[in-house]
């Protein structure tokens, strides 16, 4: 569903913004903020997936270290109860 806004820019922004419109979407000028926008925004979604992705391995790297730990133990424990 396309929503219709006005916008304010100053005439310089919508100049420049307008020749790279006509350069890369045929001279349209919503197409090109509307791409400028969702490749903002999509990085913002890149950056939040990869802050989730470094907890979720620190997470996944404490939990192995704890697993080696027992491991470990057990063995030690198996070798002292020959």
């Amino acid at each position: 569903m396309k929503v219709r806004k006005n916008i304010s820019l100053e005439e310089s922004i919508y100049l420049k913004g307008k020749e790279k419109a006509d350069k890369m979407f045929g001279g349209n000028f919503s197409v090109y903020l509307t791409n400028l926008i969702a490749r903002d925004c999509s990085d913002i979604e890149v950056k939040n997936e990869l802050a989730v992705t470094v907890e979720s391995v620190e997470s996944k790297e404490k939990n192995t270290e704890s697993k080696l730990g027992e491991e470990e133990r057990n063995s030690i424990d198996n070798i002292l109860n020959m």
